[in-house]
């Protein structure tokens, strides 16, 4: 659910090299609950096509694509309706995290760590101890093909990359990735293949020590993401990919440092 790549712009110019563990899923008896875990032996390790370069598009000032912005079921901004109200969490509220979602950590070869995300004031905190080891938040049921994530969070000083994974089953998953670098890919993985490929790439700088929100519209082989109001891509993927989990992540990219975030937000909507 994270991935490697060169530092710098040249990921912009050149296919980059990619690491995104997928997950494995095991059946749970006749409950219909699914119990995911990481799977280190179907790491897609490689080089990915580079999609089309994402070029700067116009801002969405609609307080929907802005943090702390008010959504609500069958609401509309720039192209993206909201549906059914899937999850909905707001964390600063909260004594402990919700049955529907789920706090996952794990070091870099996919052995899990004992670093979850723990409730605060300030929100879910992620934070990550050493380089390589992601923490972060995925749901706890399968979520439908067709959705629309929004997570407002903020991010630390120290390098991190910032992950959001969609349609994520045993064999896909389609993921948007925020380099430290101020820069973004996303890319997809289908039945078959052996390695995940970007289908977009482009600039996309966080707000640090700032409140920043992150939305990801997926409706059929449409993919859509925005940074603040900022259209980052509109792009499609080839995959079949269907139904599956939802995680914001984050990872540690510096040896000196532990890496924290805080989320406040989190939401999964039906996507119309």
């Amino acid at each position: 659910m994270g991935a490697e790549t060169g530092h710098g712009i040249s990921k912009l110019l050149v296919a980059a090299a990619i690491v995104y563990p997928v997950f494995a899923a095991v059946l749970l008896g006749a409950t219909g609950l699914f119990a995911f875990h990481l799977d280190p032996a179907n790491a897609a390790r490689g080089v990915g096509s580079l999609g089309s370069l994402a070029m700067v598009s116009p801002s969405c000032s609609q307080a929907m694509m802005e943090p702390a912005g008010r959504v609500s079921e069958g609401e509309s901004a720039c192209g993206v309706t909201l549906g059914s109200r899937r999850l909905s969490i707001d964390c600063r509220g909260l004594a402990t995290l919700p049955a529907e979602i789920k706090a996952i950590s794990f070091d870099s070869s996919g052995n899990q760590t004992q670093e979850p995300a723990t409730v605060s004031a300030g929100g879910c905190r992620l934070q990550a101890s050493m380089q390589g080891v992601e923490s972060g938040l995925r749901s706890t049921a399968l979520e439908p093909k067709d959705l629309v994530v929004i997570a407002d969070f903020t991010p630390g000083s120290s390098a991190a990359t910032v992950f959001m994974d969609a349609r994520c089953a045993t064999d896909a998953c389609l993921s948007l990735a925020l380099w430290n670098d101020g820069t973004f890919a996303i890319a997809h993985y289908g039945t078959g293949d052996s390695k995940f490929s970007n289908i977009a790439t482009g600039n996309a700088a966080l707000r640090r020590g700032q409140a920043n929100r992150l939305l990801l519209y997926l409706r059929g082989q449409t993919v859509v993401a925005y940074l603040n109001g900022k259209r980052l891509a509109t792009t499609t993927t080839s995959k079949a990919l269907s139904e599956g989990l939802v995680a914001l992540t984050i990872r540690n990219e510096d040896s000196s440092q532990a890496a924290a975030f805080e989320v406040q937000r989190l939401y999964i909507f039906q996507g119309k």
